[in-house]
């Protein structure tokens, strides 16, 4: 199959571009799309008869899949024995844990003389601190979208932030889709509990959780009963089951777009420094790793801890000064007198790499400079970049997301807009971008439009997902100058 599919600006909002693209060979793509669409409408019997036409249609390995979900679709058109025969059509032994569980509580459903009393609407969420009330939380009688957010807790604050642009994207959309939140709390059982919930109310996908293990919790359930569109990553050795997709703000896309930014500048060997913590690892494992693709690599790293204000003995051994200076202490022993002598830094490198805050890169940046690095190339995460131009950082490169970078057109339109009313647009920018794009993806993923491989250009990124569904982000690069900030994407404006 290859029909050309041209998306409505409108579907992914003014934040995106519009986006052509050729549909793959995926079978699961067209009878998929045309089944949610019917299951969107309410109209169960429809999208019972399109999926099991996908399984007549397409390839053994999707048959279990589509008779499980035309069978659920039959069971709640109230067609109870269509459901039964095509229960009795899949193949033994071809569930896998997941299914089995929806196969469960389907047979249950049939078992059942009365249809079950419908869940309670959970309450609705009160903003967290710092963010507006929108309309469309927690009003929904059923179906739509399920958006789950830890809204109490050490993450209040930033999920707060990624709910107001979620919803604010829906209502700018014209709230086409029912969004209920839930709270999935500070721990994995919790936001299984939400999860569960979603899943009783009838929600058609689910958003989030945003917690590490939490989508790990719901990842170990198996293939999920309606499609998840998970708010961070599982760990790179865990698999995701089909359905079960993953979208964030992983520092690795900034690493790898460092990397591919200092090969593109003719740099391929670097000294790093990061964060003594979880997440500079994270950063230092996917810049040496991108680098080696592309034939580079670190050739030393050190780590800091955030807030000293004294890095020269770091930086030092990163340059390899003592080592020049251990050379001048030896010439000095042969000669027997004072000499003459300048420190030299190593020559192997072409470039630096930090990963720092804008306080502490004020300190970096500037002892870097003075231990003889000015005519070293800089990159560094967006970390560095709180939105304003900065002269103690004239030269650093980073990337960053385009709702950060861009000064004119749709996106620069829409987030002058957005901050006017909201608050977390000008207090958590990049997070509520998140949310922007979140929703965007949640419409497509409904209707069936993401392709595998292709980029999609919205407000974090280029989105490209991968055929095991992780959704990676291409970043914008800009550099530090003159007390501003200048991109370094041609076709881009300064």
């Amino acid at each position: 199959m290859n029909i050309r599919i041209r998306f409505r600006r409108a579907a992914l909002l003014a934040v995106l571009l519009a986006f052509s693209g050729v549909a793959s060979a995926d079978p699961l793509s067209a009878p998929g799309a045309a089944a949610r669409q019917a299951l969107q409408r309410g109209d169960y019997a429809e999208a019972s008869r399109a999926f099991e036409a996908a399984a007549r249609d397409f390839p053994s390995s999707f048959t279990p899949e589509f008779l499980l979900s035309a069978a659920e679709a039959a069971q709640k058109a109230g067609d109870a024995p269509r459901a039964q025969r095509l229960i009795r059509q899949i193949p033994d032994n071809s569930l896998d844990a997941g299914q089995l569980t929806r196969l469960q509580a389907l047979n249950a459903a049939l078992a059942s003389p009365a249809a079950p009393a419908p869940a309670a609407a959970p309450e609705a969420v009160a903003p967290a601190a710092g963010t507006v009330a929108l309309p469309g939380i927690g009003t929904a009688t059923g179906g739509g979208i399920a958006l789950l957010l830890p809204l109490n807790g050490p993450l209040a604050t930033s999920a707060g932030a990624l709910r107001d642009g979620f919803v604010a994207a829906d209502t700018r959309n014209g709230s086409h889709h029912a969004v209920r939140v839930y709270d999935s709390g500070d721990s994995a059982d919790a936001a299984l509990a939400a999860y569960q919930q979603a899943l009783r109310d009838g929600a058609q996908l689910v958003v989030g959780p945003l917690r590490k293990d939490a989508v790990a919790a719901i990842a170990a359930l198996g293939q999920p009963a309606v499609p998840v569109l998970a708010l961070n990553y599982l760990d790179d050795t865990a698999k995701a089951p089909f359905h079960l997709f993953q979208y964030g703000l992983a520092p690795e896309d900034e690493a790898r777009a460092a990397a591919e930014r200092a090969v593109a500048d003719g740099g391929k060997r670097a000294i790093a420094l990061v964060p003594r913590s979880e997440w500079g690892e994270r950063v230092l494992a996917a810049l040496d790793k991108r680098l080696r693709d592309l034939g580079g690599a670190v050739l030393k790293s050190a780590r800091y801890a955030p807030g000293d204000t004294d890095y020269g003995k770091t930086i030092q051994d990163l340059l390899n000064l003592d080592a020049s200076d251990a050379r001048h202490k030896a010439l000095t022993g042969i000669l027997g007198e004072k000499t003459e002598f300048e420190q030299r830094r190593r020559d192997d490198i072409d470039f630096i790499f930090f990963a720092a805050r804008p306080s502490d890169a004020r300190m970096i940046w500037p002892q870097f400079r003075y231990y003889r690095a000015t005519g070293l190339p800089v990159y560094a995460t967006s970390l560095v970049y709180d939105g304003g131009g900065d002269n103690e950082l004239n030269g650093v490169r980073f990337c960053d997301m385009p709702w950060m970078l861009q000064n004119d057109g749709a996106v620069a339109t829409l987030r002058t807009e957005l901050a006017a009313s909201q608050p977390a647009a000008k207090s958590q920018p990049r997070l509520f971008a998140m949310g922007l794009d979140a929703y965007a993806l949640s419409t497509m993923l409904l209707a069936g439009q993401v392709q595998t491989g292709t980029i999609y250009p919205a407000a974090t990124g280029g989105l490209r997902m991968a055929p095991d569904g992780a959704i990676a982000r291409t970043l914008s690069c800009a550099q530090f100058r003159d007390g501003g900030v200048r991109s370094l994407d041609p076709a881009a404006t300064p």
